[in-house]
């Protein structure tokens, strides 16, 4: 039965390539994201420019918002 050709052989079709040769090997990688968000902080400062400079190291974190952006900034493949 081996011989048996059916009408796609004699056309001239290809055998029908296997779904899964082989397994891909994935690779890990540490991936630095620069994320952004809406953070409200209140400070005691003498101007607004003063404010502005200090408020997030010095002041205090009143609320946050949802993240608005992330963009990849950096990447390296990790080798274990």
């Amino acid at each position: 039965m081996a011989n048996i050709r059916t009408d796609a052989d004699r056309a001239g079709a290809k055998a029908p390539v296997k779904a899964h040769k082989k397994a891909r090997k994935l690779k890990t990688y540490r991936v630095l994201c620069a994320v952004t968000r809406a953070e409200w902080y209140e400070i005691q400062a003498p101007d607004e420019d003063t404010a502005r400079r200090q408020a997030f190291c010095d002041g205090e974190l009143i609320d946050a918002g949802d993240v608005t952006d992330a963009a990849a900034c950096d990447s390296e493949e990790v080798h274990l």
